[in-house]
């Protein structure tokens, strides 16, 4: 059983985006796509709270790891706001 809590906390924290693909992955962990593409932003969270991202949105590359309970990186909201075209 998954624990909602960390997934819940993390799309809390979204900025105001079009709504992601969510898939279960292998692992267990919970995964979010935005696009796809060279417009691509992906995430996962682990039922611990802890998850990683990727993004690639045009030119523009970022990847890092976070703790939900900790806020989402900026740079992570960064590539969500580019990528539904809030940021240049």
């Amino acid at each position: 059983m998954v624990d909602v809590h960390p997934v819940a906390d993390f799309l809390r924290l979204l900025p105001d985006v079009e709504s992601p693909v969510v898939l279960l992955e292998d692992d267990g962990d919970i995964g979010f796509d935005w696009g796809v593409g060279d417009r691509t932003v992906s995430a996962h969270i682990s039922t611990s709270g802890r998850g990683g991202w990727a993004a690639l949105v045009g030119s523009y590359k970022s990847h890092g790891k976070f703790i939900v309970r900790d806020g989402l990186p900026a740079e992570f909201l960064y590539a969500l706001r580019m990528w539904a075209g809030q940021e240049s």
